[in-house]
């Protein structure tokens, strides 16, 4: 019964996440296509970039990594063209973007020990939090630009993420992640590159809620095991390994950040892998485009206008927090009674008559009413305003 139930679990949630197609095991392998820009000598010093994942070894210069800095920088294709090579099982794609803002002031956004990563990742990060483990530098990473060399100033940020729900299945997870940081200069322009990895498995994914569309960044967190998507609510996913290498730099213009990443990831169930390049470049381009709808817009908050913001919202009491979000929750529970994943039983156990606020953390609750201040600086609408 057991092994029937896993077989129908499979072809269920194989047809939800990537549709009626048959499963094609060269799609998902990210083995090289035959036109993919990304040659051999790349990919070699991109994968011996991976295993500074082992403290020992030291981070290469700038000379060492121009033939990838020359590739991240130049190469105009992305997701499934570029196509790298699996990384510990999982397959990858390349993501590129243009940033309408200054390298320095990018920095100031994502480097900021003051801004959580969440608040300029609305549409893919429900919480950040930095571990002890860390390191750190004396100065902003912004403030160094000035002064660097060839030779990398780097260190580690070793974080507890969580993500929101994904929009085919509704789960969302949460895991540990190392990240080291590099600074250098390569061609007399400052860089940064940031290679990540997730410590271990994800914990167990959960049920989540999206009420709306995705972009209106209003998410449900239920505390139960499973998936929200038609016929997979018992299932137990997880995400077993990621990794990425994300370089940022200015462009020629001075006043443009131009942004490149390779990322690869392993998700599923008993072990199977479920995830195919296409998805990772869609789950992408959305973190991407929440982060622009946040620091790109015309009306974008100042780094220092969200750093004021956070320091506001951390030094609030329990009570006030639970009173400045009393009208959203009223309003998420009223609306949740005609979504059809929002109405089931575990979810309006959190919702009904607006407790939703008192079930969930401190975090949680800061992480809330900080992205709810954030749609109001960027004039987007907030529920119960």
């Amino acid at each position: 019964m057991q092994i029937l139930k896993q077989m129908v679990f499979l072809l269920v949630f194989h047809y939800i996440v990537f549709g009626p197609g048959v499963f094609s095991a060269s799609a998902a392998s990210g083995s090289f296509k035959s036109d993919s820009p990304i040659n051999f000598r790349v990919e070699k010093i991109l994968f011996n970039l991976l295993k500074c994942k082992d403290r020992n070894i030291q981070p290469p210069n700038a000379t060492e990594m121009s033939l990838l800095l020359d590739f991240m920088t130049t190469c105009k294709r992305r997701g499934e063209e570029v196509n790298p090579e699996n990384y510990s099982g999982a397959a990858g794609i390349f993501f590129t973007q243009s940033i309408g803002k200054s390298f320095p002031l990018v920095l100031r956004y994502l480097f900021n020990p003051d801004i959580p990563a969440q608040l300029l990742f609305p549409s893919s990060l429900r919480l950040t939090r930095q571990l002890p483990e860390s390191s750190s530098l004396k100065r902003p990473v912004w403030e160094l630009l000035p002064e660097l060399t060839e030779t990398p100033v780097f260190y580690w940020s070793i974080e507890e993420e969580e993500i929101t729900p994904d929009d085919f299945s509704g789960t969302y997870y949460k895991y540990n992640l190392s990240r080291l940081i590099m600074l250098f200069r390569h061609n007399g322009q400052p860089m940064l590159m940031v290679a990540s990895w997730q410590d271990d498995e994800s914990g167990i994914g959960k049920r989540g809620g999206i009420l709306g569309e995705y972009n209106n960044w209003d998410y449900v967190y239920s505390y139960k095991p499973g998936a929200t998507a038609s016929g997979i609510g018992w299932a137990e996913t997880r995400i077993y390994s990621s990794a990425s290498v994300t370089l940022l730099y200015p462009e020629e213009d001075g006043q443009s950040t131009g942004y490149a990443v390779f990322k690869w990831l392993k998700a599923g169930t008993f072990g199977l892998n479920m995830v195919q390049a296409r998805h990772i470049a869609a789950g992408a381009e959305r973190a991407f485009t929440g982060f622009m709808e946040v620091i790109n817009r015309q009306n974008s908050p100042s780094p220092q206008a969200l750093e004021e913001m956070v320091s506001r919202v951390q030094a609030c009491s329990d009570e006030t927090l639970l009173a400045e979000s009393r009208s959203y929750c009223l309003a998420l529970a009223g609306l949740s009674k005609n979504d059809s994943i929002l109405s089931e039983e575990d979810f309006q156990l959190m919702l009904n008559d607006g407790k939703y606020c008192r079930n969930i953390s401190r975090e949680h609750l800061e992480a809330l009413v900080m992205k709810n201040e954030v749609k109001r600086m960027l004039g987007k609408p907030v529920l119960g305003d």
